[in-house]
């Protein structure tokens, strides 16, 4: 019957009629064969005796009707444990995922208020304690950090209140998010800090020499897990996002007659809202962490002219240009910012420890500029040629990145790709910046 079995279970009721069949045309010919050996043998000699039709329509007929019910009754029993068998394996697997999804969300809870604490405890307030950065330093680099700290750690000691005693059918969740919900818009004021946050800490990490110093003695305890200032200052700006996919995937794992079904719906709907509304000052955050770490490649008196808070980069990548005796190719890096466009290339000795490593040859501010493509004879490589106005007195190259519009007189240079396709591309991506800066670039 394992074979009959097979056929059973092969579809939600079990059922394939084509097999089902088969199986009771064999069942048949079994019984047709022993209804030939208990016929008196003159019964196979005359088939129109009445004891034959006797046997035949009632003896064996009901023999094999009882045995054929039996079969379908035994086969619907099978039929019904498999259905109750795979229903609580869903049900066993759905609420296996969801308890899973519920101690995911607290762990990563207790982590992300160990690093909130750590950030609190060996940064902001030992900082406060001393006389290397002035209050408003501080409040510029930490923001609300402490508000948020203290937002999560009351979520933290609700959640684990409930996972303490977790029952599937009966512990909910969403409630807590529901009512914390609207102390999470404090982290639209974290966002919009945090470009200010990281510029403030980069200059006067540069500038403080003990304060850099310090910082790296904070960062080498083994309280703070190897993480350095910069990486806890980001996490908030990455926490909420995370609060949506974690409580959707509690949310997918939840039965729709549970009791915490319609919270969730509505924990997801609360936390997403506040999410899409720091989710544009994420953006700028984002665009700025860009903008600080290509400063970073130039000395400080470029990087300093560099951030501004308009800017951020579009784009960048290699290109040649032509040496001062025009006899080779030099390479160099194209840097499209939003407002200007700059020549950079390698310094031949970069500064060690972190030290500059690029240096600014030409930045051109794209109200000035016009880009085409562009065929030299003689030259191997697709070019593309640049047509801009610069100061009577000089090229803007150097560490120069603004000049004034006064006395100003057009240049025009070709600068090289390794194929046409990156040529059509840096038009392309050119023109479309000086479109949207609409002449009202131009650098600090």
């Amino acid at each position: 019957f394992s074979s009959s079995m097979k056929l059973v279970l092969k579809n939600e009721c079990g059922v394939d009629e084509i097999m089902v069949i088969e199986m009771f045309e064999s069942e048949e010919q079994r019984w047709m064969a022993q209804r030939d050996v208990l016929l008196p043998t003159f019964a196979k000699e005359k088939d129109d005796h009445p004891l034959i039709k006797v046997l035949q329509e009632k003896q064996f007929k009901s023999v094999e009707q009882r045995e054929a019910e039996r079969r379908v009754i035994l086969a619907q029993a099978v039929v019904r444990g498999w259905v109750v068998r795979q229903r609580f394996k869903r049900v066993f697997k759905r609420n296996r995922r969801r308890h899973q999804n519920a101690i995911e969300l607290l762990e990563t809870e207790r982590r992300y208020v160990d690093s909130l604490d750590a950030v609190v405890q060996h940064y902001l307030r030992p900082l406060r304690d001393t006389t290397m950065v002035t209050r408003d330093a501080i409040v510029a680099i930490f923001s609300n950090i402490e508000l948020l700290a203290g937002v999560h750690r009351e979520l933290l000691r609700q959640l684990e209140a409930r996972m303490t005693t977790f029952n599937n059918q009966k512990t909910k969740i969403a409630d807590i998010y529901i009512q914390l919900a609207p102390y999470f818009k404090s982290y639209k004021q974290y966002v919009n800090n945090y470009d200010n946050a990281l510029s403030t800490l980069i200059e006067l990490k540069k500038h403080h020499k003990q304060l850099a110093t310090w910082l790296d003695e904070q960062h080498a305890k083994p309280e703070v897990k190897g993480l350095d200032l910069m990486s806890y200052l980001i996490m908030p700006v990455q926490r909420l996002p995370r609060y949506v996919m974690m409580l959707s995937e509690i949310l997918k794992h939840t039965d729709e007659d549970h009791d915490d079904y319609q919270e969730l719906t509505a924990a997801v709907k609360s936390v997403q809202h506040v999410a899409d509304a720091v989710n544009e000052s994420k953006g700028i955050a984002e665009r700025r962490t860009v903008m600080l770490k290509t400063a970073e490649e130039f000395d400080d008196g470029v990087a300093a002219q560099l951030l501004q808070p308009h800017r951020h980069v579009r784009h960048r990548g290699v290109v040649l240009y032509d040496s001062t005796d025009g006899r080779i190719l030099r390479e160099g890096e194209f840097i499209l910012f939003n407002d200007i466009l700059v020549l950079s290339r390698p310094k031949h000795t970069p500064q060690l420890f972190g030290g500059s490593t690029m240096k600014l040859k030409k930045s051109i501010p794209l109200q000035w500029l016009d880009v085409r493509k562009a065929k030299v004879r003689d030259k191997p490589v697709s070019a593309l040629l640049l047509t801009y106005t610069i100061p009577r007195d000089g090229d803007s190259g150097g560490d120069s990145i603004s000049s004034s519009s006064s006395s100003m007189r057009k240049k025009k240079k070709y600068f090289y790709c390794r194929t046409s396709d990156d040529v059509d591309k840096w038009v392309n991506l050119i023109k479309e910046a000086v479109a949207e800066d609409g002449g009202g670039g131009g650098g600090s």
